[in-house]
This record gives structure tokens, C-alpha cells and sequence, in this order.
């Protein structure tokens, strides 16, 4: 049976954002999901992790026509990136939440094993927000 090794990484993208919006946000974090035993090469020798938008969380607590505007520019976002291995393992643990190794039925593809991993970490939002601790670890 296959495993995937499931992380979610806090990436800053505050410089992505209007300066309107980052006046009632502050600093923006990009939730990701990704699989870190799973690697591609993008052209290149050098190899990649692909990063699945889950969500852009803030640094201050925001109101709804802000949040509004956060998600919906969240849904008109790339929704996938790549990352060189090397930068997303440099960062600091406290940016991100490890799901550990899950076992995958053998009927499954990764790209529905990925849906259904990016379904839950949407719609449980207790996952995301574990990682939502680079708010208070960055702002003191």
C-alpha cells in the first residue's frame, strides 16, 4: 500500500497583496498543502515540491467584507506552485503541520488522494489553523 507524507507550510506573501487590504490585515501567510515524500522535476535537475493552496491566513483578526476579500482573491490565485525542495525544507518547523505518513488505498490515484487530503484540511478548520501559529510567534 503507498504512502504520502501529508505537511502544510505558512509561506509570508504580505509583498503579494495590495497595500489597502494589508492595512487591515497585516502580515498574509499562504496555507499549503503538499506531499513531502513526493517530488517533481520542472524542468530541471533540481526537485520540487508542489504546494496546493488551501488558504491566505492574516495577522490581525479581520471583518467579514475583509475576509470576503482575502477568499476571493484566494479563488482567483494560482492554486498550485512549485517549490525547490531546498527553500521549503530551510524553513523553520514552527511554519509547519505534519500530518505524518498516511497509507493510501491501493485504488487511488495521488490526485485523488491530494482532493480528498485538500477537501479535508478546507473543511476541518482546525487543521489550517494549527499552522496559524506563525501569527503569534512573528508578531511578539
Amino acid at each position: 500500500m503507498p504512502s504520502i507524507h501529508w505537511k502544510i507550510v505558512a509561506l509570508e506573501e504580505t509583498h503579494l497583496w495590495n497595500k489597502v487590504v494589508i492595512e487591515s490585515t497585516g502580515r498574509i501567510w499562504g496555507l499549503y498543502l503538499f506531499a513531502a515524500n513526493h517530488q517533481v522535476h520542472c524542468c530541471e535537475i533540481t526537485p520540487s515540491y508542489e504546494l496546493n493552496l488551501i488558504e491566505s491566513i492574516t495577522e490581525r483578526a479581520i471583518d467579514d467584507d475583509t475576509f470576503d476579500d482575502v477568499r476571493n482573491a484566494d479563488a482567483f490565485s494560482e492554486q498550485m506552485a512549485y517549490w525547490h525542495c531546498s527553500a521549503i525544507d530551510r524553513i523553520k518547523d514552527e511554519f509547519f503541520h505534519d500530518f505524518g505518513v498516511r497509507e493510501i488505498n491501493d485504488e487511488l490515484t495521488y490526485e485523488d488522494a491530494l482532493a480528498e487530503m485538500l477537501d479535508y484540511c478546507g473543511g476541518n478548520q482546525n487543521v489550517p489553523r494549527a499552522v496559524s501559529i506563525t501569527q503569534e510567534r512573528t508578531t511578539t
